[in-house]
């Protein structure tokens, strides 16, 4: 059985592209395009990981992750937030308030 991620990102590109790379590595892929909808999917498909862009439509990313820490049905599963911010002050400033340990 492969492993299930679920990939939230609002860029059909980048979206298309992630999930071509890791459907062709072997994994099942749910996807998510805005932060209530990753939410919602992460509850209900209990992904082994979450892929997490942080800039999304109808919410920041980082409050994303904190529902989904919030949850107990969730709350385990890892976050990978996804970023092009690529200054390291504001990547630690939302590692330690989105309890998000993993960047990408």
């Amino acid at each position: 059985m492969a492993k299930r991620v679920l990939l939230v990102e609002d860029d059909k590109y980048l979206l298309d592209i992630l999930g071509s790379i890791l459907r062709f590595l072997g994994y099942d892929i749910v996807e998510a395009k805005s932060g209530g909808e990753a939410i919602e999917k992460a509850a209900s498909a209990q992904p082994g990981l979450i892929l997490l862009d942080l800039n999304l439509p109808d919410m920041k990313g980082l409050d994303a992750a904190r529902s989904i820490r919030k949850n107990q049905r969730t709350a385990h599963i890892p976050v990978i937030a996804c970023s092009a911010f690529g200054e390291k002050e504001r990547e630690e400033k939302y590692t330690i308030r989105s309890h998000t340990y993993h960047w990408l």
